[in-house]
């Protein structure tokens, strides 16, 4: 598929990456939002998170809760028992309790 959607909490970083992606030629406008809200409708496959470790977990959760396929950078957490949290999550989601 393609890229649809860059998301960041700075307005101005997420203008600029969303036109330095964008090609009219073969990609569509490429989304470039503040706004996670705006990026559950957009039908992703998948996401790329790649932000400042201490939000890894939160966005991580949001998107697995959307049942959106997530991918972390690392490290996935500062401690241990926020990583364990993630996967007892993402269990959670899959085992559907």
């Amino acid at each position: 598929d393609q890229l649809k959607a860059i998301y960041d909490s700075n307005e101005k970083v997420a203008e600029e990456a969303s036109d330095s992606y964008s090609c009219p030629e073969w990609v569509p406008q490429v989304l470039g939002t503040t706004d996670l809200n705006e990026l559950w409708d957009k039908e992703l496959l998948g996401v790329s998170i790649c932000t400042p470790t201490e939000t890894h977990c939160s966005l991580a959760k949001e998107c697995l809760s959307h049942g959106i396929s997530t991918l972390i950078e690392k490290p996935i957490s500062f401690s241990l028992d926020e990583a364990y949290s993630l996967q007892e999550f993402h269990e959670s989601l899959s085992n559907g309790t």
